[in-house]
């Protein structure tokens, strides 16, 4: 069941369903994979529980997640939408929980700010991403005001400082932080010195051991009471 601001599904209503992957006992669900084909070409992937309740579903255009992608809760009730272009997301993916609208993103083919919220609409994951690949900035949230894992990308790989903390006492974790220049961990001496040389490196500061960090402000501009983009008939065509 889909709101009714939702498009329809990318698979076609007469699309056959194949079983072709089959998950038992020992994971958190069990499901079954089906392939969606038509006129024999696949055009879509479903996820069903044992019952035959969908939980996951997205199209398919020449092997590449194309269309459509969207994810269900354990009531029927549609948890995430986006759209996705030869793999790679594009336009308002959307975020609901227990049919309430917690928040949303924009992605323009790929390229964007990824922002997964809480049931209360709080921060938990925000993931800067370019064509998909790691861009920027991870960070994993508690509570909209501290941190307690963060990590620096550039054209995906591990480009920067990572540090984690201690939940309970806000100091950094054993071994932390740690230093990458092009995915190569180095040292700190070694990160500094590459720092002066490379402006993609984000400087050390002696403050950013602390967990606290702003919020982006991404979030603020993508969650209820404001209202998302409506997408256009072809999503295909959204610029941001």
């Amino acid at each position: 069941m889909l709101p009714p601001d939702c498009a329809p599904s990318s698979i076609p209503e007469d699309a056959e369903e194949v079983l072709i992957e089959t998950h038992g006992p020992g994971r958190l669900k069990a499901d079954l994979v089906f392939v969606c084909r038509r006129d024999g070409k696949d055009v879509g992937v479903r996820q069903r529980l044992a019952n035959g309740r969908l939980i996951r579903e997205h199209g398919l255009r020449d092997g590449k997640h194309h269309g459509w992608d969207r994810e269900w809760d354990d009531d029927g009730r549609l948890a995430f939408e986006s759209f996705r272009v030869n793999n790679v997301e594009h336009g308002v993916c959307r975020q609901w929980y227990e049919g309430r609208l917690v928040g949303w993103y924009l992605m323009d083919h790929g390229t964007g700010v990824d922002l997964w919220r809480d049931a209360d609409g709080m921060l938990q994951e925000e993931r800067h991403l370019k064509h998909q690949g790691r861009h920027g900035y991870e960070r994993w949230w508690t509570n909209n005001t501290t941190i307690w894992w963060e990590q620096h990308f550039h054209e995906n790989r591990e480009h920067g400082i990572e540090r984690k903390w201690l939940k309970e006492h806000g100091r950094v974790s054993r071994g932390y932080p740690r230093y990458y220049v092009h995915g190569e961990r180095v040292s700190k001496r070694q990160y500094l010195s590459a720092a002066k040389r490379d402006p993609t490196l984000p400087p050390y500061r002696p403050e950013d051991d602390r967990p606290e960090r702003p919020l982006p402000p991404e979030y603020f501009a993508t969650q209820p009471p404001a209202v998302p983009p409506t997408m256009p008939a072809n999503p295909e065509e959204w610029r941001s």
